[in-house]
């Protein structure tokens, strides 16, 4: 442990296993999403839609997804059991209250790292003829001349609030369910002792 109480060694391989759960294997989510945003622009079916898009289309906004996933996984899976662990171990500070201080915690950088990401993402994928925003470094250019920094940031609050209690929810439903659905596993961590 170090000087604030961190385990650097179960952070820093919390960390990268997270962005792997994070980024690994090809999301669906961002596809739908995809279709959900050319749906609120155009409407149509889900058929039409994807048959307008086309394949290659679908994967329009594909690296930005991947990188959001990657920050608030870290979040959620990585940062948010280190600060609560941290705090319940070296602060005696109680589930509930280690709980929502680690959501917050790891909620608020998760967001405010993976916003910027979350809206290029979604101005490419609501553009799919590319007739504004073309590549993801034209978008980022487009967006900073539009309204500086700031312009990255619109809807922070509503999706950090969105991903603090997604955070809180997720290790919640972590630690009831990881008995019931690994008991086994679940009896190693606690026989080895716990962040």
């Amino acid at each position: 442990m170090g000087s604030s109480g961190i385990n650097a060694e179960y952070m820093g391989s919390s960390g990268i296993n997270a962005e792997y759960m994070g980024s690994s294997g090809i999301n669906a989510e961002y596809m739908g999403e995809l279709v959900m945003i050319q749906q609120q622009r155009f409407g149509g079916s889900i058929p039409a839609t994807v048959g307008r898009i086309g394949a290659s289309g679908l994967t329009r906004g594909l690296t930005t997804s991947v990188g959001r996933e990657a920050l608030f996984t870290m979040g959620y899976l990585g940062l948010n059991p280190v600060i609560a662990g941290n705090l319940r171990k070296s602060y005696g500070w109680d589930e509930y209250q280690s709980r929502v201080a680690g959501a917050i915690g790891a909620g608020i950088p998760a967001a405010s790292l993976s916003h910027p990401l979350d809206t290029i993402k979604t101005c490419m994928q609501g553009d799919v003829e590319r007739k504004t925003y073309t590549s993801f470094t034209q978008t980022a250019r487009t967006l900073l001349a539009e309204d500086g920094a700031g312009r990255f940031f619109r809807g922070w609050g509503w999706r950090t609030g969105r991903m603090i209690a997604a955070t809180f929810l997720i290790d919640l439903f972590k630690d009831r369910l990881c008995p019931i659905l690994f008991p086994e596993a679940s009896s190693r961590v606690e026989e080895e002792g716990s962040v």
